[in-house]
This record gives C-alpha cells, structure tokens and sequence, in this order.
C-alpha cells in the first residue's frame, strides 16, 4: 500500500466523521433547548477536535474514543425509543430535547 494513498484515506474518512459532528452539532436548537443542547454542544466540539487531532497526528486512538461515545449516545438513543414505544406512549420528540432533525 502506498502511504501517501493510505494517508489520504485516512483523511477524507475523518473529515467526512467531522463534517457529520459538524453537522449534528449545528442541529443543535440552542434558543431553545436549554442544558442538554449545551451538553450536546460540549461534546460534539470535544469529538470534533479529538478527529482533528487524530487527523493530524494519524492516531487510531482518538477515533476509537469517539466511536466509543457515540455508540453509547446510539444506544441510549435507541434505548429510550424502545422504553417510550413500550409504555405505549411517544418516546421523547427531539426538538423536546433541543433538537432540531430538519
């Protein structure tokens, strides 16, 4: 493999992950959306810059950080829709949480 092809995977790969942090973070409805939104926030600048960093330095440990995160949002997600279906109610809408999916 050459390494200049597999440094340049290595970069669209994490600027195509940064563009999509980028884009769930904009999502963010900060007028209205109060502390969670700015949890959201934190942690959406946090997982921006540790796939810069990972970009820079072309380490593997910063991206499995950030996957490992956001799996865990994922699941936690897919958790509370599940517990909201279940109980026979809506589970919480996004924009209850201050965010915006459009």
């Amino acid at each position: 493999t050459d390494p200049l092809d597999f440094n340049q995977t290595i970069n669209n790969n994490l600027q195509r992950a940064q563009a999509i942090i980028h884009e769930m973070n904009a999502r963010l409805d900060m007028e209205n959306g109060g502390e969670i939104a700015d949890t959201f926030r934190a942690l959406y600048n946090y997982f921006y810059r540790r796939l810069q960093e990972a970009n820079v330095k072309k380490q593997k440990p910063p991206v499995e950080e950030v996957l490992r995160h956001l799996r865990g949002l994922r699941d936690s997600w897919a958790e509370m829709f599940h517990r909201g279906q279940a109980d026979g109610g809506d589970p919480a809408a996004p924009a209850d949480l201050g965010l915006r999916l459009a």
